[in-house]
C-alpha cells in the first residue's frame, strides 16, 4: 500500500478533500534507482499547491525507485488543484554514501481525481549528480508541465475519489 506523510503536517486545509496519484518513473539507464528520500510538491496555475509530501511505498513494486520502474503513489487530504503546471521533486540523499547520491528521473505523471485529468511531466536527466548543491542538502528540480492534460477518468468515476 503506498502512503504519504506531509512534511507540514501541522497545516490544514478547508478544502483538503482532494487526491492524487503519482506515478514516477525511473529512467532505464545503468545506476538509474535511488534509495534516497524523494518528496513531491504539487502547483497549479494559480499558485495554489500541496503539501511537501514523502513518497515511501507504491503501490506498484516492493521497492521504489527502482532501474526500469514505474511506481503509483496515492496522495490525499489535499487542497483542490486545477490545472497542474509545475512538480518540484527533491532528492534527499545527504544520509547516503557519495557513490549513491543520484537518480535518474525519467518522468512523473500525475492524475488529479478531482477533475480526472492526467498531467504529464517529463524529466529524462540526473538528479543529485554534477549539481550545485553542497554535502549534506537536497536537490530539488523543478518540472513543468506538457500539454494541457489529457481525461482519463470519466465524471461517474470521480466521486470515488
Amino acid at each position: 500500500m503506498a502512503t504519504e506523510v506531509s512534511d507540514n503536517a501541522s497545516t490544514l486545509h478547508e478544502d483538503s478533500h482532494s487526491s492524487y496519484s503519482i506515478v514516477v518513473r525511473t529512467s532505464e539507464v545503468e545506476h538509474a534507482d535511488t534509495v534516497a528520500i524523494v518528496r513531491v510538491q504539487l502547483s497549479d496555475e494559480e499558485g495554489r499547491q500541496t503539501d511537501r509530501m514523502t513518497l515511501r511505498q507504491t503501490f506498484s513494486h516492493r521497492k521504489s525507485f527502482r532501474r526500469g520502474h514505474s511506481d503509483l503513489f496515492l496522495i490525499t487530504n489535499q487542497p483542490s488543484l486545477g490545472r497542474i503546471s509545475t512538480v518540484e521533486v527533491t532528492h534527499d540523499s545527504k544520509h547516503l554514501d557519495a557513490d549513491k547520491r543520484r537518480w535518474h528521473l525519467h518522468s512523473v505523471m500525475v492524475l488529479n481525481h478531482d477533475n480526472g485529468k492526467i498531467y504529464n511531466f517529463p524529466h529524462g536527466k540526473w538528479i543529485g549528480i554534477n549539481s550545485s548543491a553542497e554535502v549534506g542538502e537536497e536537490t530539488s528540480t523543478m518540472l513543468k508541465v506538457v500539454g494541457e492534460g489529457f481525461t482519463v477518468l470519466p465524471d461517474h468515476f470521480k466521486p470515488l475519489f
